[in-house]
């Protein structure tokens, strides 16, 4: 049987075995030879290795060993790698090793007559004339020689022999063979990235990966491929660096550390005719590409740089997302253009300030336009200010919106001028002043009223004029004055009081010419003007075309408003022509595309509204037609094209 020990506790004891060097007179089993050797060992063993679970693990035992039998101890082995990683491994590795350089420090050859000596065997040595020789010996190797001459034909006579030949040691060391260096491999080789089946990335926590090497003949090419093989990195720190997995398929170079076949790592990657790189190769080979692959998809993201001479490029794509964070300042430099499309949203937040400067003062071609095809908010935390250093000009084809939460001021420095299409409403909670340097001109083509809850107070520095084309009725609950230094006239329920120096009843005289206005027509001229040629579009009962509008509802003059606020009627008509509603011109010649604009006032939203509409045609025969229309949000009832079933051209123009 064969017995396998790695203590000399293991060892079994054969007893006492007497030196007596005369074999022919020996009929017991002893030593007849003994010879003693000693020679000088590594005294110690010194050992170290890394691991990178473990990296800042010093990784380093010794072993000193005994029995040196007066031999200096300066005599050290060191070993790296020593081919462990943890503490119980290094410490037995060192102690292993040690044994293994003494196993021939101190040892002797002897002869004896008995088989029954074998290694795994021990006995102590008695008799022999050196004292220090007689005690418990270990044999460690056996040679078994024995001789039987009369079995051979015309041999003599001499009789059957048995020599056994015994190296040993001291029985207490404990006997291991010496260190043997661990085989190497020469060189990288290449290998293929495996993994389960369906699975593009298969790595562990530390990104090692999986391989099956080319002259591997029994691999199955899967997740037990081979031990799991750790990947260098461009750049690898304490939580930033460079990380690129191997994926599965993939060929890449694998190294051995220190050539130890258990420690491989992979030094780099490679492509093949299955898997090529990016681009076209040798079309794009002033190109250099960072190009990853989208996991299970067909996507990518890439970074690309560009070298050809004159078309140079940095390239950017990504394949969904791209954030972008910069923890201080951030400068963006483009020397020509700069073209950026958003195909949805875009939200911009400044935590401080925000400066857009747009070309140079006073250069042309220096413009910033902006479009926004819907809604656009604007929302300032303090302050505004806004500096046009030519002409500003707002378009709202709707309805606008201001509100003043305190003070609003509004000064212009030269003239103004404000064209309302339809009706104006000003309410003022307060005072209202007002101041006029120059000349004070105003023209109502309707009805104006004028109502004070108190006192009316009127101040005119020269004459006062008023020319009516029709009655003048001014009616008091209490009375009627009328003053001229010391004459009056006074006008009361009782009665009419005149009094002064002189009263003269036909006696002749003048009525005196009325201080002069200005004429209706330059009015008119000076309204038109103000709008820049622009017919407002308003109605007072003539809308300026040789046409007329009857409202079967009809308007009203009253001043009550509790029966304004009950009583639905037109209160303007307006003209506008094609789809987008353009304003008439001065002298205006449209065809069969004009629209009725009906402004209503207590109608609800989706109530129809109609009136006729007279015309001349271009014949001089007069016609008419009815038009309807439903009432919108803004109270206004608009029907398109009036005119689309009518052949013949409509002329509009102004007049009385």
């Amino acid at each position: 049987k064969l017995v396998l020990c790695d203590d000399v506790a293991g060892v079994s004891t054969f007893g006492d075995m007497p030196f007596n060097p005369n074999t022919r007179e020996a009929t017991t089993a002893c030593i007849s030879a003994f010879r003693y050797r000693a020679q000088i060992r590594p005294s110690s063993v010194e050992n170290q290795d890394y691991t990178f679970k473990v990296p800042g693990w010093p990784g380093y035992f010794s072993h000193h060993a005994k029995n040196l039998n007066g031999q200096r101890t300066q005599y050290e082995i060191f070993d790296y790698p020593g081919r462990f990683k943890d503490v119980q491994h290094g410490q037995d590795f060192a102690r292993y090793q040690a044994e293994g350089y003494r196993q021939d420090a101190e040892t002797a050859a002897c002869v004896s007559n008995s088989p029954k000596l074998w290694p795994g065997k021990r006995f102590t040595l008695t008799g022999h004339p050196s004292e220090t020789l007689n005690r418990e010996w270990q044999v460690t190797g056996s040679v078994l020689e024995g001789r039987q001459p009369q079995a051979q034909h015309g041999s003599s006579g001499d009789g059957t022999t048995l020599s056994n030949h015994l190296d040993v040691i001291p029985a207490d060391r404990t006997w291991r063979a010496s260190p043997l260096p661990k085989p190497a491999v020469d060189g990288p080789q290449s290998a293929i990235v495996t993994g389960p089946a369906g699975e593009e990335i298969f790595c562990d926590e530390h990104g090692r990966v999986r391989v099956r090497f080319h002259w591997d003949r029994y691999c199955p090419g899967n997740e037990d491929s081979s031990c799991w093989v750790r990947v260098s990195q461009a750049w690898a720190g304490a939580g930033f660096g460079n990380l690129a997995i191997p994926r599965v398929g993939q060929e890449v170079i694998v190294d051995f550390l220190n050539g130890d076949p258990d420690q491989p790592i992979i030094m780099g990657r490679t492509y093949h005719q299955d898997n090529r790189s990016p681009g076209s190769l040798p079309g794009t080979k002033t190109q250099m590409t960072i190009r990853s692959k989208t996991y299970k998809g067909g996507g990518f993201n890439e970074l690309k740089f560009d070298d050809a001479t004159g078309n140079e490029q940095v390239y950017i794509h990504a394949q969904k997302n791209m954030d972008t964070e910069v923890l201080n300042n951030r400068t963006t430099d483009v020397k020509v253009d700069h073209t950026e499309t958003i195909g949805n949203n875009q939200s911009i937040t400044v935590g401080l300030g925000q400066t857009v400067t747009v070309g140079k003062e006073n250069a042309s071609g220096h413009d910033r336009t902006v479009t926004v095809a819907h809604d656009q908010r604007n929302t300032t935390g303090n302050d505004r200010q806004v500096t046009v250093g030519h002409d500003d000009t707002v378009t709202v084809k709707n309805d606008r919106k201001t509100e003043v939460m305190h003070d609003r001021r509004e000064q212009v420095g030269n003239d103004e001028t404000l064209v309302v299409g339809n009706d104006r409403k000003m309410s003022v909670k307060g005072k209202q002043e007002q101041t006029t340097t120059g000349d004070h001109v105003s023209l109502v083509k309707g009805m104006k009223s004028l109502e004070v809850k108190g006192d009316l107070a009127q101040k005119i520095s020269g004459a006062l004029g008023l020319k009516v084309q029709s009655d003048i009725v001014l009616e008091s609950s209490s009375r009627i004055s009328l003053k001229v230094g010391g004459s009056f006239v006074v006008i009361h329920p009782g009665g009419v009081d005149i009094m002064g120096p002189k009263i003269n009843l036909n006696g002749g005289g003048s009525a005196g010419t009325p201080v002069g206005v200005m004429q209706p027509g330059a009015l008119e001229a000076l309204a038109d003007n103000a709008g820049d040629g622009k017919d407002n579009g308003s109605s007072d009962g003539d809308n300026g075309a040789g046409s007329g509008v009857g409202d079967d509802q009809g308007y009203s003059s009253s001043g009550d408003d509790e029966q304004d606020n009950k009583e639905k009627k037109i209160t303007s008509i307006s003209w506008s022509y094609g789809e987008e509603q353009t304003e008439l011109s001065d002298i205006s010649r449209h065809y069969v595309d004009l629209n009725l604009h009906m402004h209503t006032l207590n109608y609800d939203i989706g109530e129809n509204v109609s009136c006729d509409v007279f015309y001349f045609n271009p014949d001089g025969t007069e016609d008419s037609l009815s038009v309807s229309a439903d009432v919108n949000k803004n109270n206004e009832a608009i029907a398109m094209n009036i005119f689309s079933d009518i052949s013949s051209k409509i002329y509009l123009y102004y007049g009385d």
